[in-house]
């Protein structure tokens, strides 16, 4: 077997990462055509047409946690990688927050709204990705970032929850 340079380890994961996000595009176009082509199915059996839609969402990010899991074994030992890595999971959870509040916006256009809910729908999916991230590591700065990343998902959960619940009664 040939050895890979760790150059090359990161472009196959950067080529798998092409081919994930061209697949998801792929199978979004796919579904928005299902909708196209069925519209009287969509709206007589909403609730089930939802629900593939909440699969698609979920096949879509364990598509890129599977990548992802990758990548945390090829950065395991480099900690300049590691802490760019931690950094953009910390974007990640800060993202979160944002899809929240776009998703209370009343105008905007459609596609807006259904990726701010799959980014909702992925939170267990991240936090899998927070846990399984800082357990890898061994480096102390990006440990930190990504309990600070971990932190903000969880509180934006647990604020969103508390101001619904307040909503409610």
């Amino acid at each position: 077997m040939i050895p890979l340079t760790q150059r090359t380890k990161l472009r196959l994961i950067a080529a798998a990462y092409a081919g994930v996000v061209a697949f998801s595009g792929l199978l979004i176009f796919w579904r928005i055509v299902q909708y196209k082509l069925h519209p009287d199915d969509a709206d007589q059996y909403g609730g089930m047409w939802a629900g593939g839609d909440l699969m698609l969402a979920v096949f879509i990010a364990g598509m890129l946690l599977v990548t992802t899991f990758f990548l945390i074994a090829v950065l395991r030992n480099d900690e300049a990688g590691y802490n760019t890595y931690s950094k953009a999971l910390t974007g990640v959870a800060l993202s979160l927050p944002l899809c929240i509040a776009l998703s209370f916006l009343p105008v905007g256009p459609w596609w807006l709204g259904t990726v701010s809910i799959s980014r909702m729908v992925a939170m267990p999916l991240a936090l899998i990705l927070y846990l399984v991230s800082w357990v890898a590591t061994s480096f102390r700065a990006a440990r930190r970032r990504i309990a600070i990343a971990a932190l903000i998902e969880v509180g934006t959960i647990v604020v969103s929850v508390a101001l619904l619940m307040g909503r409610k009664g």
